[in-house]
């Protein structure tokens, strides 16, 4: 009942009754409700409230494809050419060079067992084999050229790894569909990651109309709402085409091992589509951001940085543009008391011109703007490189003039100065390999684990140009069990003078063989020959794996080399003895070698040349023995 407030005269009316409702996004499920929502508005929310770095995204992909000029524009749309300036995209030539410099070897990480034998160092060098099989299935190299142009043009780069028609794929996530709240990336570690796509609807419709178990709810009514689901909207709350819906991928980590709060959905406006536990201590997102921000989750761009550079060089060089233009024809200076009319001067050849007086016509040339105007234009693009720590020699793909015949030594040093400068690059590409690897082995670990498919195998490309099937199932490990690394083939100079030159050094120090060397050279010339050279320890240490991993006896063959044998054998045994191999796995590691010695034995023996006999002693006598001295025996019948 409301009453009158004596010290206000204000009306005083009971506040109206509130419910607390504790529910979010990713524990809708838990409390009978459904994702959609509250994801939706959430996501949006936070894009709000992000609006200028999403903003600054466009704006920096417009800079890159078309200059400052056209930042103006939405990245999908196309400059129109009557608007033109003369002027190159110093800003993306810049970004350009830093991309080729950190992206050109290539990187797939290798697997390496943490302890254990044989057996795990077996399934480990296959393991490696398996991911390069999965990278060259689909194209990680193309995929991170991408997800490296979004790390230099908006600070971050993604990739993503998932399961699609029973096969494991990975692909490139453009950074302005990532969502993620700024409050929680504080300390750089978010717990949530909110992925927004535009897809064709009855793709949708094919996707996640079905009757599988991981699909949310039933299917009747996933199909009916997808059909129904209102269509995106552009800037402006501009329509898209009637095909077009926005599909919501949001993820939310679990607070600890077991602790069953982690949830993976996929929304549409009317509807959620997929609502599971997500177990994983990880995103299936993995990012590349070379300059991390100090409190937050994204990086710093450096289109952003040269956005500034590139919008004064554009502007110096429209004023240059501008004076030649006005400036850009031969004057003549005629003196009033010459006499000389315009209505004498044509653009005819030849024309003759008479004046009367002391004071001939003159050609006046003046330039159009100062030298320094000129110099400080060519410095702008110059200035953009070096901030960045790229010459501009390497930026044409040149080395200096003293150097066109130096030592590899030299070529290498010059590479390491100019290398350092993008030594933040160089450690977040290696970040996303790792990543992108540790993500296609937890979805080939989860496919495995169910009944989609019963074996999985990929191509694996070796040296030989020859390929060999790898079986997922038989290589997979558990994550306590090896660490992933970047080979140090990879951190080898592209230059052959620098390569040839480092790795010598490493074979004259004994840090590699001469079998490694021939393998690291890269030389097509050689190539070739590598396996020749190398068959013998290969195919020893193949078959001393062999015994150890499968517990069959394989024993050496008269064609092995058995002085590298007996070598490598005993090399072979004292290592499984440090990593506790079972004695009957030793055993047949020992029987090799004691019948590699044996062949040797003998093959020597067979080699070696009679013996003299001993002083005073008549050689035998060559041709057939004589008939007295034939030893009494049975007779023939």
């Amino acid at each position: 009942m409301k009453h009158e407030d004596d010290k206000t005269g204000m009306a005083n009316t009971p506040p109206p009754y509130i419910e607390e409702i504790d529910i979010t996004w990713w524990n809708a499920w838990a409390k009978g409700r459904e994702a959609h929502e509250f994801l939706i508005g959430h996501v949006r929310q936070l894009r709000d409230r992000q609006a200028t770095r999403y903003t600054n995204m466009r704006k920096m992909n417009s800079i890159y494809e078309w200059g400052f000029k056209a930042s103006t524009y939405d990245s999908i749309d196309e400059q129109p050419l009557a608007e033109y300036t003369m002027f190159w995209k110093a800003a993306s030539h810049t970004i350009d060079t830093i991309h080729a410099k950190v992206f050109k070897n290539r990187l797939v990480p290798m697997p390496l067992t943490t302890g254990g034998g044989a057996l795990q160092r077996k399934r480990a060098e296959d393991l490696g084999k398996a991911l390069c099989g999965l990278y060259e299935e689909n194209e990680v190299d193309a995929l991170e050229e991408d997800a490296g142009y979004d790390a230099l043009i908006c600070g971050a780069g993604f990739l993503k790894t998932y399961v699609e028609f029973g096969r494991v794929k990975a692909c490139f996530v453009p950074a302005d569909d990532i969502t993620m709240d700024d409050a929680e990336g504080r300390y750089r570690a978010p717990r949530s990651l909110f992925e927004q796509k535009r897809m064709d609807r009855y793709q949708v419709y094919e996707m996640y109309g079905g009757d599988e178990a991981w699909l949310h709810g039933d299917a009747e009514t996933r199909r009916r709402r997808i059909l129904e689901c209102k269509p995106a909207v552009n800037q402006g709350s501009v329509e898209t085409s009637r095909e077009q819906i926005d599909v919501f991928e949001a993820y939310h980590l679990p607070s600890g091992p077991g602790a069953g709060d982690g949830r993976m959905v996929v929304v549409i406006d009317n509807c959620t589509l997929v609502d599971v536990e997500w177990k994983r201590p990880r995103f299936r997102h993995h990012k590349m951001i070379p300059m991390p921000r100090r409190r937050n989750s994204w990086g710093l761009s450096v289109m952003h940085d040269l956005a500034a550079p590139q919008q004064e060089y554009e502007w110096v060089t429209r004023k240059i543009q501008k004076a030649h233009h006005k400036m850009g024809g031969s004057h003549i200076l005629a003196h009033e008391a010459s006499n000389v009319t315009e209505r004498d001067l044509d653009n005819e050849v030849g024309t003759l011109i008479t004046w009367s007086g002391n004071q001939p016509p003159m050609v006046f040339n003046p330039d159009p703007v100062s030298p320094q105007t000129y110099q400080y234009q060519a410095s702008l693009p110059q200035t953009m490189l070096s901030s960045r720590g790229v010459s501009q020699l390497s930026a044409r793909g040149e080395i200096p003039a003293g150097l066109a015949h130096a030592s590899g030594k030299a070529l290498q040093v010059f590479d390491d100065i100019e290398a350092e400068g993008l030594r933040p690059f160089h450690a977040a590409r290696q970040r996303l390999h790792r990543s992108l690897a540790q993500g296609f082995i937890d979805e080939m670990r989860e496919l495995l684990e169910s009944d989609e498919v019963a074996q999985y195998e990929v191509k694996y490309h070796g040296q030989n140009k020859a390929f060999e099937m790898v079986d997922w199932n038989k290589v997979i490990m558990d994550e306590a069990d090896y660490v992933l690394t970047i080979p140090s083939i990879n951190a080898l100079s592209q230059t052959p003078a620098a390569r040839l030159e480092q790795l010598q050094e490493r074979l004259n120090a004994g840090l590699i063989t001469p079998e490694q060397f021939k393998q690291l050279d890269g030389n097509p010339d050689i190539q070739s020959l590598d396996d020749l050279d190398s068959a013998d320890e290969k195919i020893i240490l193949l078959n001393l794996q062999t015994m150890v991993t499968e517990g069959r006896y394989l024993p050496p063959q008269p064609f092995d080399n058995l002085d590298k044998y007996l070598e490598l054998a005993g090399k072979f045994y004292n290592l499984e003895r440090q990593k506790k191999t079972p004695n009957h796995l030793l055993q047949l590691i020992r029987d090799a070698w004691s019948d590699a010695k044996a062949l040797r034995d003998q093959a020597r023996a067979a080699s070696a040349p009679p013996m003299a006999p001993p002083a005073g002693v008549e050689p035998p006598m060559a041709g057939p023995m004589p008939e007295a001295m034939v030893p009494p025996g049975p007779m023939a019948s």
